[in-house]
């Protein structure tokens, strides 16, 4: 049994909602899950889990509930409460993916046996004495085999129903044996249907719901939302005898609840949701006018086969497939990508009145070549009818965002096409899942009225700019364009020119600069890039011109940075940065580069980024963004009114942090300055020496050395400790360096830290402190990572601080919490909790022991000379931890664990330490 599985369990079982600290002490002790290490599992892995499986658990305060509580009372009688019981029989026995397999077809099978003849007639099924429920109840060995002939035996009966219920093969033991198939009927037989207001076809899809959701990200298939069903239904011709056509149809959401003169023809490729989807059908009682083939969309589009056209066709095909080369040759298609490939096939499949319902993905509006033909085809054609953007997190397989696109033949509004932004349409579930919002968006579609999620735009608009459908860019018009006299509006490529490509042709390695190298400073926005690292140069890389403006094309920023040259070559990517010199003598560099940094710059950036994940804009599209230009002179004026500005208020950070730190440089604390500085210096250098004698002069026969370690089981070596002996100097020297210069904060070291890694390499180093009087204990659920297909998490800060403050944390705990003498209750744990929707990082260190003493809160901890307790220190500890987060531009918070806030497992204290993030996916 998975950990979800073992957290779901316990909810179900108990109720009501839970704290972490409940649920980890009632998996504990029923043992319904095994920690690799052996041990138990703590709440805060709980904590974890709950935040990854969203799309199952909802976190309200400091209580876990189920996304949909199915809290009912455990009456015979109530089948939602059967559900459960069947789920809950086969946690870890049965794989929820497997489940679905097994379980559809008996549910199915026993439904109709209860049913009378004449209430089974709507259902166009025959039973006979040996494939029905009763026989399924007789059955005493090898189950398995027997109900697979069972099921052969009833589709030849029912030959309409031929490899829908043989497709599940109950012989697999791989999947179910026959002791569970056993259990499994026997939870069937004691459902009971005859409930007033009964509809077995909701029933079973309360099943695909709940069984599809339990594959979450890594299901083939996902039973497509409701609401979103609903939606692309909306559209449907109010017409007799519609013909509709529904390639991709997955579990057949199109084909419930269609006119009953409508006739249905849908195409799903993978045999099992194939099978399922028409167990489904057969649940509603739909009628023979409906029919889904098990066939490939792609290679018998029905139309082309056919020589028909059709009324209505709707897909949801899935996103990102391509076609190969034989698919595109066999196919005689130039399309690379599926969606395009359908819009095109199914414009030409159309009757004369006909209308095609679509979701795609956002690239299908912007994405150049072949892509853009078809734009360009079904704007001329006057086609396309309307465009709908949605909100991301509405499918169980993925979190990205889509849009739905409405093609008509018979439009009423001719030669234009609204355009709709319901990103924010829909109702928030829990942090991860969301529910389309289809009354708002039908009230949207209902109306002509411009709105900011609103507008009716031109053929001939759309044409202007080029064919590109992106949403933003006709619904974003807050640019803040106004000018004062004397000042003009120029586009960007009236200012800049683009420098010609010299690509690399026989380096192997240099300098390369990346997007994240880029300044993301108006004061330091000059940058020579000598320090970054050099690497194996990637294809086409294009050497970098001195004196240029580099302009980030992709993410939410342009990173202006002015690259004054260097010694040796340095070298990027076209497709990732732009490099310009600037084409007019009238332009100051410092004011373009603060103007490109500005409000009304952002505002067009975001009217022509394209993209739902990661943004990016094309280089035509950054030539057309306007710059406001004055004279010259007021241009430097402009200049240095701003960096005196912007000097200004860090001068006066600097001025506050003097005063907090309590620096006085005439008194002790110059003294303990020189005190110290001399025999640091003769430190470091006696270090060096010796490093230098170990790593270089010891005979071979010491080889080992650098790698012996205090005992087996240390996760430190030798060398490790040498290098966290140079690390602490050089932090010391720095310290002693901004001490004498009046803690100078322009000093910090700023860069960007791979946090996860940087926390981990801590947590190794505290667990290998022969001192520790205490356990230690880190937690992350990499899993996190791979969902969102991230490869760092990033932060951006000084090193020697932050570790200094995760230093005054332990010592904290060290000082005031834990007993004096070592003992295994004392213990620290490490957490880690990412929020990719705030983009947030949280670092929790939590300590058993003691909490805070009586009379003394958290607002006197972060207060400077404010003590208590036994070992009170100098009162600076939990001041200096706070002020370190804000430097940082986070937050510290803390919770007394042995509150009713708290999550309990022994712990007394936890700090939070939230930190925004940037994050870098797989290249």
């Amino acid at each position: 049994m998975t950990l979800h599985e073992a957290i779901e369990l316990v909810l179900k079982e108990q109720q009501q909602p839970m704290l972490a600290r409940e649920l980890a002490d009632e998996i504990n002790k029923r043992n319904l899950y095994q920690r690799g290490d052996g041990g138990p599992v703590p709440h805060s892995q709980i904590l974890l889990r709950v935040q990854n499986y969203s799309n199952l658990f909802i976190r309200e305060g400091n209580s876990i509930n189920l996304v949909e509580p199915v809290f009912q009372k455990k009456e015979a009688e109530n089948f939602d409460f059967k559900i459960l019981q069947l789920f809950d029989s086969f946690r870890g026995h049965i794989d929820s993916r497997q489940l679905i397999d097994s379980l559809l077809p008996l549910l199915v099978l026993k439904y109709i046996s209860d049913l009378d003849s004449s209430e089974r007639s709507i259902y166009n099924i025959e039973l006979s004495d040996t494939t029905n429920w009763e026989t399924i109840l007789n059955l005493k060995f090898q189950t398995g085999d027997s109900l697979n002939i069972l099921f052969h035996e009833l589709e030849q009966q029912n030959p309409f129903y031929t490899n829908v219920f043989s497709n599940f093969d109950y012989n697999d033991r791989t999947v179910i044996n026959d002791e569970q198939l056993n259990s499994l009927i026997h939870l069937v037989t004691n459902i009971d249907f005859n409930i007033p207001s009964f509809i077995f076809g909701d029933f079973v899809d309360a099943i695909l719901i709940r069984l599809t959701r339990m594959k979450g990200k890594s299901g083939e298939v996902s039973l497509q939302p409701t609401e979103l069903t609903k939606l692309m239904k909306h559209f449907i011709p109010k017409k007799d005898n519609l013909s509709i056509y529904n390639p991709f149809a997955g579990y057949a959401s199109f084909a419930l609840d269609l006119p009953k003169s409508a006739n249905y023809y849908g195409q799903e490729i993978n045999q099992k949701v194939w099978a399922i989807a028409r167990l489904r059908m057969l649940a509603h009682a739909l009628n023979h006018n409906l029919k889904l083939a098990c066939e490939d969309s792609i290679y018998h589009w029905r139309p082309f086969i056919n020589n028909t056209k059709f009324d209505f066709i709707v897909c949801s095909p899935p996103f990102g497939v391509k076609l190969n080369n034989k698919e595109r040759l066999n196919l005689e298609t130039d399309q690379r990508l599926l969606e395009p490939f359908i819009i095109e096939s199914a414009a030409n499949s159309l009757s004369n009145r006909g209308l095609l319902v679509i979701t795609g993905t956002h690239g299908l509006l912007f994405r150049v070549g072949t892509e853009k033909r078809i734009r360009q085809e079904i704007i001329s054609s006057d086609l396309l009818e309307m465009i709908i953007g949605l909100p991301g997190n509405l499918f169980s397989t993925t979190s990205v965002p889509s849009v739905i696109l409405v093609l008509n033949k018979a439009k009423t509004t001719k030669g234009k096409v609204k355009f709709i932004d319901a990103s924010e349409c829909y109702k928030q579930v829990s942090r991860a899942q969301r529910i389309l919002d289809t009354d708002a968006i039908i009230e949207l579609i209902n109306s002509d009225e411009s709105k900011t999620n609103r507008k009716i735009v031109s053929n001939k608009e759309i044409e202007k700019n080029e064919f590109n459908l992106s949403i933003n860019r006709y619904l974003y018009t807050h640019l803040d364009l106004e000018v004062e006299p004397g000042t003009k509006l120029l586009r960007l490529d009236e200012l800049l020119e683009v420098y010609p490509k010299s690509y690399n042709q026989q380096v192997i390695s240099g300098k390369y600069v990346r997007i994240r190298d880029l300044a993301n400073d108006q004061l330091n926005n000059e940058i020579n890039f000598s320090a970054i690292e050099t690497i194996e140069l990637p294809p086409k890389s294009v050497l970098l011109n001195k004196n240029s403006i580099l302009l980030a094309l992709r993410w939410n920023t342009l990173k202006p940075t002015f690259f004054t040259g260097s010694d040796e070559p340095i070298y990027y990517s076209s497709l990732d940065i732009g490099s310009y010199k600037i084409a007019q003598s009238q332009i100051d560099k410092d004011y373009l580069i603060n103007e490109l940094a500005s409000d009304y710059v952002q505002n067009q950036l975001n009217k022509y980024k394209v993209g739902s994940i990661v943004s990016s804009i094309s280089k035509s599209d950054l030539g057309r963004i306007q710059i406001k230009i004055p004279s010259l002179e007021e241009q430097k004026r402009k200049v240095l009114e701003a960096k005196l500005e912007l000097i200004s208020r860090e001068e006066n950070k600097i001025v506050e942090l003097r005063k907090n730190f309590g620096i006085d440089v005439t008194g002790q604390n110059s003294l303990l300055r020189h005190q110290i500085a001399g025999r640091l210096k003769s430190t470091r250098g006696a270090f060096k020496n010796l490093k230098g004698i170990i790593e270089h002069k010891l005979p071979p026969s010491y080889n080992d050395l650098l790698e012996l370690k205090t005992n087996a089981s240390s996760a430190l070596t030798f060398k490790d400790y040498l290098r966290i002996i140079e690390r602490d100097l050089n932090t010391i020297h720095q310290t002693v360096i901004r001490s004498s210069k009046e803690m100078d904060l322009s000093e910090m070291s700023i860069t960007e830290i791979d946090v996860i890694d940087f926390v981990h390499r801590y947590y190794k180093e505290l667990k290998g402190r022969s001192e520790n009087r205490y356990n230690v204990r880190f937690s992350f659920d990499r899993d996190s990572l791979k969902t969102n297909e991230v490869n760092k998490v990033l932060i951006k800060g000084d090193t020697d601080l932050i570790r200094s403050m995760f230093d005054n944390l332990v010592e904290n705990a060290e000082k005031h919490a834990f007993d004096e003498s070592a003992s295994i209750k004392n213990r620290l744990d490490i957490d880690i909790l990412l929020d990719f929707n705030r983009m947030e990082i949280q670092i929790d260190f939590s300590n058993t022991g003691k909490p805070f003493p009586e009379n003394f809160n958290f607002d006197n901890f972060i207060n400077k000379n404010n003590k208590a307790g036994k070992n009170r220190g100098e009162g600076f500890g939990g001041w200096y931890i706070n002020e370190v987060m804000k430097i940082h531009g986070g937050a510290l918070k803390y919770i007394d664990e042995t509150s009713t806030s708290g999550v309990g497992e022994g712990l007394a204290s936890t700090f939070e330490l939230h930190f925004p993030i940037e994050i870098q996916n797989y290249e």
